[in-house]
């Protein structure tokens, strides 16, 4: 794969804000899909968050089979160019289902194969529709609280947005206010501060700015003004929200008193004590905004790991691949080198599928303590921080005194309150697991819950197609389903069709493919029998006769119905026809049998009748 391509995919994903992204992962219904290079659907996950019931329908279809115009040309649009470009995108965009507009958090990735060429892409696509609806609700908020609240651009120092409560307190029309910079508002001796404090902000946009001052009116008076403010982005630019709060009379009272009071000693050490309190609270909050952002860092660091195993669990060919990406994977997230995934064997008895960091003596000791019953670990998620303080367990020991391992946490995988196996990790020391490390562990084993069942499912049915195949090729007939659409295309027909009518199964590419072999006279009772029984939703059978390939005329016997979905839809023409040529042969030679007997029994009688009439004649005659 072209390791350029993929850095250069990676890098156009500009990271959204982490509420968003912790949203879009964790409270937001997400949506799994895969489409080829034609943008037909060939995979779904959880596709009923968009209110549609079952997935299968819309396999094989576009964007404009499922959705407006006007959405599936946006869509389009988008899947294009990641298939022309090679680079991944991240959007936003609105789709109306079902008569209502709903938002999504798109992520779209061009999928490659082994030589590098893009088969198709992959996507995630997240309901954000609640989160819009927030955002309404948080402007209303913004509108109506009665403390004075302006958003303005850091870098032009621009009023972008304006509460009512500030236009009452400062007299400016709308209008006007938005028509002022932050420094009109000032009084001259707070202009400089004020430029100093946006100097800081726009070298430092986590920087928080608490502050007290002054301000004039429309009117020109000038009052006091508490200021507390915080950075944000507003329709893309970069800004600080700004609450105020008139404090002009609570700072009259206080001139009032710090004059009455100013020879007194105690005022002067309480405010000086005021202000101690106040910087140690500012350094406070300084220390747990930086503890903040590095939390928030690590966790778009944990998100993006994250997307990346989920498309490696997308792209594994087989269980054993899946089992390697999925170990790799937790113990990068949480940072340890051994881990372990164990599955049960056809006995029950936990056998490791995949490990790092432990050694095969080992897993043989814990698979020899775990085949008996009695031993047999909890289902549930298990947390030991330190293996010190447990004592007398064998396994326990075992991990102690061979391995150095000094803590362990296994958590369930689980697919639909069925246990699948269980991921474990390793400490080299003791190690407390806090809530999101226990979190980001257990949705990597509902993740990979998912892709193992999924995984079998792909062999199961692979399987089935095969039994499948061997039934169809053994029956003494031909089986088909054709689509239903204007010439019934043909979706598939048995092999067995050539035995019967001399023609190779490619060459029957629709229903009228069929007609065209059937005897001219028996075309229109072939037709009208398969179309009555279509529209009157019932089964049908038929007998007709077809020209072979080598020029004999064969009877066959067809039997078969239209399938239709749930909203009787109908989607399939479902059959099988059989060659009766033998029975009909067998038919006409009794039929002409019995005509033959029938002539004999006649000429029988004949013959009885005159016997009768001359006996009875010369009877006659001598008497």
């Amino acid at each position: 794969m072209d390791t350029k391509r993929e850095e250069k995919s990676s890098q156009s994903l500009a990271p959204l804000q982490v509420d968003r992204l912790l949203a879009a992962l964790l409270d937001s219904p997400t949506i799994l899909f895969e489409q080829d290079t034609d943008l037909r659907f060939t995979w779904v996950y959880n596709y009923d968050l968009a209110d549609v019931p079952n997935a299968e329908p819309i396999l094989g279809k576009r964007d404009a089979d499922l959705v407006p115009d006007e959405d599936a040309q946006r869509l389009t649009q988008i899947k294009q160019q990641v298939l022309n470009s090679g680079i991944a995108t991240h959007q936003e965009v609105p789709v109306t289902l079902n008569g209502a507009i709903r938002y999504f958090d798109l992520i779209v990735k061009p999928r490659y194969e082994v030589d590098g060429t893009i088969s198709g892409i992959s996507g995630v696509a997240t309901d954000i529709t609640k989160h819009k609806q927030l955002e309404a609700q948080y402007q209303m908020l913004f509108d109506r609280n009665p403390n004075p609240m302006w958003i303005c651009d850091l870098a032009t120092l621009e009023f972008l947005e304006v509460n009512d409560a500030a236009l009452a307190l400062y007299g400016y029309s709308r209008s006007e206010f938005l028509a002022m910079k932050v420094l009109d508002l000032q009084a001259p001796e707070n202009r400089a501060g004020v430029l100093q404090a946006v100097s800081k902000q726009r070298t430092n946009t986590d920087y928080s700015h608490a502050c007290e001052s002054r301000h004039r009116k429309q009117n020109g008076t000038i009052i006091d003004v508490e200021i507390d403010s915080h950075a944000l982005t507003w329709l893309g630019r970069s800004a600080r929200c700004v609450l105020a709060k008139d404090i002009s009379d609570r700072k009259s009272a206080e001139d009032a008193q710090q004059r009455l009071n100013a020879k007194l000693e105690t005022k002067v050490m309480q405010r000086t004590s005021e202000l101690q309190a106040v910087n140690q609270q500012l350094m406070t909050e300084i220390i747990e905004n930086q503890r903040t952002t590095d939390t928030l860092n690590l966790q778009i660091e944990r998100l993006n790991k994250m997307y990346s195993l989920v498309a490696a669990f997308n792209q594994a060919t087989d269980l054993n691949e899946i089992y390697e990406v999925a170990i790799v994977g937790i113990t990068d997230l949480l940072k340890t080198t051994r881990g372990a995934i164990m599955m049960p064997d056809p006995s029950g008895i936990p056998r490791y599928k995949a490990s790092v960091g432990i050694s095969e003596s080992y897993k043989r000791a814990v698979e020899d303590y775990l085949t008996s019953s009695s031993n047999r670990q909890e289902t549930g998620t298990v947390v030991i921080a330190n293996l010190a303080d447990i004592l007398g367990d064998e396994l326990l020991d075992t991990m102690r005194g061979h391995q150095g391992i000094k803590a362990v946490a296994s958590f369930p995988i689980k697919y639909q309150e069925r246990q699948l196996g269980k991921i474990i990790i390793y400490y080299d020391i003791p190690h407390q697991f806090d809530d999101e490390e226990m979190q980001l562990a257990q949705t990597i084993a509902n993740y990979l819950s998912v892709s193992i069942t999924r995984k079998q499912a792909e062999l199961a049915l692979l399987a089935s197609e095969s039994r499948f195949r061997t039934i169809v090729d053994n029956l003494p007939g031909t089986i088909y389903r054709c689509l239903a659409d204007e010439q019934w295309t043909t979706l598939f027909i048995s092999d067995s069709v050539e035995s019967i009518t001399g023609h190779p199964s490619n060459s029957f590419k629709c229903r009228r493919d069929c007609i065209q072999h059937v005897i001219p006279e028996d075309q229109e009772k072939f037709t009208q029998i398969v179309e009555s029984a279509i529209a009157a939703r019932q089964p049908f059978e038929l007998e007709y006769r077809v020209i072979h390939a080598d020029g004999n005329i064969k009877w066959l016997y067809e039997k078969g119905q239209g399938f239709r979905d749930n909203y009787g839809n109908l989607l399939y023409l479902d059959g099988a026809i059989f060659d009766i040529s033998d029975r009909k042969a067998s038919e006409l030679r009794l039929q002409q049998s019995l005509h033959e007997k029938e002539v004999l029994l006649k000429e029988i009688h004949h013959r009885v009748k005159k016997q009768l009439t001359d006996s009875f004649w010369l009877t006659g005659t001598t008497s």
